[in-house]
């Protein structure tokens, strides 16, 4: 109404559809403070129309130098006990995330992504204050013997947690690679996946292939899981995949 009282032509886009009441309500705060005159406000409301809020913000900054009130984040509690929070990033700070996306060897939401984040630094903390024991690659049982850990089963099939000396092998791999699936198809024709990536063993290791440089080669989980279960069978590939889960 406020905005209507001030340029009174508004009415006409707004019953047209053409702006919207949460478009006026930016692109009026925006104007807030700005010495513009009655005809350079018209302007800006006029090149404002048809855009979504999203879109209009993007052109008052640009075209116009008015920068929009800008919320980072926003928390609020549901009633069965959730918390619904809406975080704002920025063009660099999306593209970050974007490349720890593709960096992840299995595919995960936003929300899992920054969950699994904060998990890694929880656990890290309460190791470091004594609330939690420190990593071990064995666990006891209840005969007094051992027993492998999950850990030490996703290392059996090529993806764990290395030595400084295997992760240095690994890493030359992947600069190798550029980071990109190594499969070649009949064709010669190289793969173009660039994400969910796994470290496999050209000659696998149960067959006495070595940790190697040249035994070594960078896979996307799709032609991995296909190449193993290729070599070894389906039915035996399927309990190590069930322990991954």
């Amino acid at each position: 109404m406020r905005a209507l009282r001030e340029i009174p032509e508004l009415e006409e886009y707004l019953l047209s559809g053409e702006l919207s009441l949460s478009v006026i309500a930016l692109t009026r705060s925006a104007l807030r403070g700005a010495k513009l005159s009655r005809e350079e406000v018209k302007e800006v409301y006029s090149a404002v129309c048809g855009l979504s809020r999203r879109e209009a913000e993007r052109i008052l900054v640009e075209n116009f130098d008015l920068a929009t009130a800008r919320i980072e984040s926003a928390e609020r509690p549901l009633k069965n006990g959730a918390l619904l929070v809406m975080i704002e990033f920025t063009k660099e700070e999306a593209a970050e995330i974007e490349e720890l996306h593709r960096l992840r060897s299995q595919p995960v939401s936003t929300k899992e992504l920054i969950l699994s984040l904060v998990r890694a630094e929880v656990a890290k903390r309460k190791r470091a204050l004594g609330e939690a024991p420190l990593l071990r690659n064995r666990v006891g049982t209840a005969d007094g013997g051992s027993r492998k850990s999950r850990r030490t089963v996703v290392r059996a099939v090529g993806i764990g947690r290395s030595s400084n000396g295997q992760a240095r092998i690994r890493r030359l791999v992947w600069q190798r690679a550029g980071g990109r699936c190594e499969h070649l198809d009949q064709a010669r024709i190289r793969c173009s996946a660039e994400r969910e990536l796994e470290f496999d063993h050209v000659h696998p290791r149960a067959y006495g292939g070595g940790d190697g440089i040249g035994n070594l080669r960078l896979l996307c989980r799709a032609h991995h899981r296909w190449i193993t279960t290729v070599t070894f069978g389906e039915s035996h590939m399927k309990q190590f995949r069930i322990a991954l889960r």
